[in-house]
């Protein structure tokens, strides 16, 4: 990442609002499984958004801090 995970974070929930943005360990680990168990992933965040336009800002903001 090009900025801090707070930044990017910050940005994330900027977007979709914090209430749709968790990082709390219970929650990385339960939407953070795959369940077909091929890889094994470490989410910085969970986020749930509203709508089209949110899933595109959510993805302009990862490129950026990529």
């Amino acid at each position: 990442m090009n900025i801090a995970p707070n930044q990017f974070i910050d940005d994330l929930c900027a977007v979709v609002g914090e209430t749709y943005v968790r990082t709390d360990d219970d929650s990385l680990t339960y939407y953070g499984t795959d369940w077909t168990r091929f890889i094994d992933p470490d989410p910085l965040a969970i986020v749930f958004p509203g709508s089209l336009e949110e899933v595109v800002k959510i993805i302009e903001a990862a490129r950026h801090h990529q």
